[in-house]
């Protein structure tokens, strides 16, 4: 009984996360979607064609990036096969011998893709499950996307009259704050791929394509972000020798050049202070969305926490409800 219930609520948690992140792409897409209706004089047209272009697009990206991202990963994890049996060949003492025997299973047998790509589908992530999800996805950003500047009118229209004044500056405040962060993560993630990108290819940096891809979207994980670039550069750096060399230097500078641009311009100026995000704030509550909702709540953590300073703002300094 309590396997069933721990079951549906992940799997309730996924719907929501599903969503809720149609949501966010039917936000990025309503401009596009808002041109095109006052030019066509047809919702429905004007969302289907702003879907069907994304669509394409999307398939477009992933037919050219896909197999050389593929190909990279496979050369990554051989690295991190490299690093292991150094690991265990002058640290093997450190390592019990469950730990020894199933690392050994994950990372230096040869089936080891396969192996994981079956554990994967055991948990729903099958190639069947993406599929249904991707469309499942695409529908609802269509629906939302078609009677988008109908949703406010709809929610004012089930709330009392007393508090649609209330609702709407919240509403618009929530909108607002969206809007901030959306616009600002994307410029964001776009400038530190094209800055990785260019910077490993001048330095000749092993898996290109597949670092800047994840380094990128690193930045999206508020602080733990930083963490996993570093584990990822380093893990391919420990695959050469000697490991401090005049590359790994550059390498390393490349990656803490990032850092500055990402922390200390980027995200300040482009989303931290315009959505009026805290980082100690933002820093509780990737903590609890990571908690609750796992590695999707990890990813969702900057605009739920938009949400939150939105009620916490209009809630108490707009509306002065307390």
């Amino acid at each position: 009984m309590n396997i069933i219930l721990i079951g549906t609520i992940f799997y309730l948690l996924d719907i929501i996360i599903m969503v809720f992140s149609s949501f966010l792409l039917a936000y990025v897409l309503s401009p596009v979607h808002q041109k095109l209706k006052n030019l066509l004089g047809s919702r429905f047209i004007s969302a289907f064609l702003v879907i069907f272009s994304f669509c394409i697009i999307f398939i477009t990206i992933l037919v050219f990036s896909l197999p050389k991202l593929y190909l990279q990963a496979i050369g990554f994890f051989g690295s991190l096969q490299d690093i292991y049996s150094f690991l265990i060949t002058n640290y093997s003492n450190l390592f019990g011998e469950n730990v020894n025997e199933s690392l050994s299973k994950l990372l230096i047998n040869k089936s080891n893709i396969g192996q994981a790509l079956l554990l994967i589908s055991t948990y729903g992530y099958d190639t069947i499950g993406i599929f249904f999800n991707v469309a499942g996805m695409i529908m609802m950003t269509f629906y939302m996307l078609k009677d988008w500047d109908l949703w406010r009118t709809r929610l004012l229209n089930i709330v009392s009259e007393s508090y649609k004044s209330s609702v709407n500056i919240f509403f618009e405040d929530v909108m607002n704050s969206l809007k901030l962060w959306l616009y600002g993560q994307i410029y964001v993630t776009l400038f530190l791929f094209l800055f990785y990108f260019i910077s490993f290819t001048m330095i000749k940096m092993p898996f290109t394509l597949l670092l800047s891809c994840f380094l990128s979207i690193f930045s999206i994980i508020p602080y733990l972000g930083d963490i996993f670039s570093t584990v990822m550069v380093l893990s391919v750096l420990a695959s050469f020798k000697p490991f401090f060399s005049q590359f790994a230097i550059c390498a390393m500078l490349v990656l803490l050049i990032g850092f500055i641009l990402e922390n200390v311009f980027l995200i300040p100026s482009l989303i931290g202070k315009k959505a009026g995000i805290h980082p100690l704030f933002l820093l509780i509550l990737f903590l609890l969305f990571g908690k609750i909702l796992g590695f999707g709540g990890v990813i969702l953590t900057i605009p739920l926490s938009v949400i939150f300073a939105s009620v916490w703002k209009t809630g108490i300094v707009k509306i002065k409800w307390f």
